[in-house]
């Protein structure tokens, strides 16, 4: 778990630090099994995500008794489907949508294209029954909840992205139509910029100096993300041509995907000189709460 929060939360921020530390100190995967479930996906996506990792934890005390990252993956998952009761679907929750994505990232991982599929389709509805690209059903979630969500809204988009300029022929399911992506304004879906550890369930603290950190670069990730498809300018997008359009004609593709490349080019320019990969490190950079583990 270690490992996760401090090399794997970074790009999959499924969890509120502090909260997921609590639950782990309360042995909370010893009587709730969602949350058994988030942590054998966790180690799974850790697994094979991290396979430097893998002859470590063989080798401890306490070690892992199987032979493979895929075996281990393997039974992670099988564990997480034996779980899982006729009424698991019945009460649809954030944590359920981590499990799913989480086991989507660790068959990717290790090119199991097919169950990595089917796993990403189960967090696609997920997220849509909860509506994470629909900022009006967000009024009621507490702070916690509000975060959470709006981070696994970019995470399952950056898959959508992936899909839309790869995946011509359609041959893979999309998260988002046209209509449901021109309707959505990303400023309002991006997270707030403070790391969990100033997000209280009911109050969101500001640090005395902002700085930035983790969630800094998960806004200017989502940014770029949001560029390859989409104006970076919320209601200035111009009219751009229909995915199957695209699909039969290659003009009309290469025009389109100039007009993005040209909306990227300098996206990056103007972020803190910490975050530049031409700018010096910064102390209070690295002195992040999120660093500190």
């Amino acid at each position: 778990m270690e490992d996760y929060l401090n090399i794997i939360y970074p790009l999959i921020p499924v969890v509120h630090r502090p909260s997921f530390r609590q639950a782990l100190q309360e042995d909370r995967d010893c009587d709730d099994s969602c949350f058994l479930g988030l942590f054998l996906a966790i180690t799974a996506v850790v697994i094979a995500t991290l396979p430097s990792r893998f002859q470590h934890y063989r080798s401890l005390s306490t070690p892992l008794r199987f032979q493979s990252r895929q075996e281990t993956v393997r039974i992670c998952a099988d564990r997480i489907m034996k779980l899982r009761t006729y009424t698991y679907f019945d009460e649809i929750n954030f944590q359920k949508f981590a499990i799913s994505y989480l086991l989507y990232i660790a068959f990717l991982q290790l090119r199991n294209h097919n169950r990595s599929r089917m796993m990403d389709v189960e967090a696609m509805q997920i997220a849509r029954l909860l509506d994470l690209h629909c900022i009006s059903e967000y009024e009621g979630l507490n702070r916690i909840e509000t975060q959470l969500r709006k981070k696994g809204f970019w995470l399952i988009f950056y898959g959508f992205v992936h899909a839309r300029l790869q995946n011509m022929f359609g041959e893979q399911l999309s998260y988002l139509d046209p209509v449901l992506l021109q309707a959505i304004n990303p400023e309002d879906l991006l997270p707030v910029e403070v790391d969990d550890e100033f997000i209280l369930e009911h109050e969101v603290l500001m640090p005395a100096t902002p700085t930035p950190c983790l969630v800094t670069g998960f806004i200017i990730h989502s940014r770029v993300f949001w560029a390859a498809i989409r104006s970076p300018v919320p209601g200035q997008s111009p009219e751009e041509p229909c995915p199957c359009v695209c699909a039969h004609d290659p003009k009309i593709q290469i025009s389109y995907l100039q007009t993005r490349l040209q909306s990227l080019k300098y996206l990056l320019h103007d972020i803190p000189p910490a975050l530049q990969l031409w700018g010096p490190p910064s102390e209070d950079n690295l002195k992040s709460p999120a660093r500190l583990g």
